[in-house]
C-alpha cells in the first residue's frame, strides 16, 4: 500500500501457484496511514550528547554517531516535552 500520503488505504494481495485445479490464494489489505514524526539525533531539538563521539556521514540524514574509546563518559540524551497522550515508538540502533 502507497504510504506517501495520509488517509485510508486498501488493496489485494495474490499468491498464484502452479496447481492447475487451483486458483489463486487472495486477501484484502486495509490500513490507515498516519502522520509520523521523526525526530533523530541531528535536529537540534531535544538532542544532546557529551564525551567523545564520532559523527559518521552515513544513515539517516548523515549523522550517524559511535562512542570511541577514549577514557572519557560517552552520553547521548533525548528530552521531549508537551507529547500528547498516545503510543510512541522509539528506536535505537
Amino acid at each position: 500500500m502507497p504510504t506517501a500520503s495520509i488517509g485510508s488505504k486498501s488493496g489485494t494481495v495474490s499468491f498464484g501457484n502452479y496447481d492447475a485445479d487451483e486458483g489463486p490464494f487472495d486477501f484484502n489489505l486495509s490500513g490507515e496511514v498516519t502522520r509520523a514524526l521523526v525526530i533523530d539525533d541531528g535536529d537540534a531539538v531535544g538532542y544532546s550528547d557529551s564525551g567523545n563521539l564520532l559523527k559518521w556521514n552515513q544513515g539517516y540524514q548523515n549523522d550517524v554517531r559511535e562512542a570511541v574509546n577514549g577514557g572519557a563518559a560517552n552520553s547521548a540524551a533525548f528530552a521531549f516535552g508537551n507529547l500528547a497522550a498516545g503510543t510512541y515508538r522509539i528506536s535505537a540502533t
